[in-house]
């Protein structure tokens, strides 16, 4: 029996248990090498819903906040993250109806959203690293880098709960939420991890680009 405990641990093993996660990966090159045109599809979906939805959302919430805008994109325009204050602040100069509409936007549009830009990244990602990274090539651990637009995803998530959170119980009296404090630490994480998956989104296609000019001569 302690023998075959020592044997469960084994580098082997523990390999395989790491195995379902390049499997996704690999499921995801496979779908986007046989479906081409799904980046397509998600691209127009995803340009349709920005233009149509959150920017109209958008420029409700900066007519009511005096065009500070939405906390979500606070890092953009700021090059930093905003404080638990800063929030509240922001929070309290929309006003009721201000704070209604973000939470309608929260709820309604915002939970959709970031599964459009992150399929159409995941798409780019899986295309570009799996023709530059084949398989059985020294980059082929690369393949994995398709996964990472997923992070994104989750801390985004992770902002909008913390947000409706804040909301949820908003007081411009009392004392900022520590529900604002987390959100703008998941802002922050979603942020950064968007500007890193964007440039290997960028890498990936010129990477593409210089290896089918290469590989016609």
């Amino acid at each position: 029996m302690r023998g075959t405990g020592l044997h469960s641990n084994t580098p082997q093993q523990r390999t395989l248990r790491g195995d379902p996660v390049k499997k996704i990966s690999e499921a995801i090159h496979t779908f986007a090498r046989e479906r081409w045109w799904a980046l397509l599809v998600m691209l127009i979906i995803t340009i349709i819903f920005l233009k149509g939805i959150m920017d109209p959302l958008e420029a409700e919430i900066m007519k009511y906040s005096g065009g500070e805008g939405v906390l979500d994109l606070f890092f953009f325009r700021h090059d930093r993250p905003y404080t638990a204050t800063e929030a509240r602040e922001i929070l309290t100069s929309y006003g009721h109806e201000g704070r209604t509409a973000y939470t309608r936007a929260l709820i309604c549009a915002d939970f959709i959203w970031p599964l459009l830009p992150t399929s159409v990244l995941v798409l780019i990602i899986s295309l570009t690293y799996g023709y530059i990274c084949p398989k059985g090539s020294r980059w082929e651990g690369a393949r994995l880098i398709n996964l990472i637009p997923f992070a994104a995803t989750v801390s985004d998530y992770a902002e909008n709960t913390a947000i409706l959170a804040a909301l949820s119980g908003f007081s411009a009296d009392a004392a900022p939420s520590w529900w604002l404090a987390y959100a703008g630490a998941m802002t922050m994480l979603k942020s950064s991890l968007i500007i890193m998956i964007v440039a290997t989104a960028g890498i990936g296609l010129s990477l593409s680009a210089i290896k089918a000019v290469i590989s016609r001569r």
